[in-house]
């Protein structure tokens, strides 16, 4: 059993959504009042960008606009890793831009540690999803724990409001 943020993996997997959650671009205030707070997804070309090794496109970060518009950017920094609270433990540091979803950066934006930015232009939300090889032959223990996760995560609050990532309002539920 795994839990998985995106797609569910191979298709030899059977996936149960859980959640969802959005992908969050965000800085501490220290970078942006050191470097600026970029406007556009075409402005990151100009800040430290922390880079994520599981992206699908590490380098190239997607982009939606409220008019249905998709600018893909380019961005680059020099920290590249492969655990995303480590990536956002670098941006709370004031090291450079972090893009994590709102289960990891949330807490941070709330408390003012993290700011959201380029709210008007977030990608899709991802879905998540707790996945295993087979309903066939599926072991009491897996079924249950799956169950466990799909009903306790029906209920879970960690994202960031979605009409403002700034807010520090309490967290939306995520939707199962």
């Amino acid at each position: 059993l795994a839990v998985r943020v995106g797609a569910t993996g191979s298709q030899n997997l059977v996936g149960r959504k859980i959640g969802v959650t959005r992908i969050v671009c965000c800085a501490a205030p220290s970078y942006l009042e050191r470097h600026g707070e970029p406007r556009t997804p075409e402005d990151l070309a100009a800040h430290t960008c922390l880079t994520y090794e599981y992206s699908p496109n590490r380098n190239v970060w997607h982009f939606r606009d409220g008019k249905g518009g998709e600018p893909n950017v380019r961005i680059a920094g020099p920290v590249h890793v492969n655990n995303g609270r480590f990536n956002e433990a670098l941006a709370v540091a004031g090291l450079g831009i972090a893009r994590e979803p709102d289960f990891i950066v949330g807490p941070d934006v709330r408390a003012g540690r993290l700011k959201a930015i380029l709210c008007d232009f977030e990608p899709p939300p991802l879905n998540i999803y707790v996945v295993y090889p087979s309903r066939r032959h599926l072991s009491a223990k897996v079924r249950a724990f799956a169950d466990f996760l799909v009903e306790r995560f029906a209920t879970a609050e960690w994202g960031l409001p979605t009409t403002a990532a700034n807010a520090t309002s309490p967290a939306r539920r995520s939707t199962a």
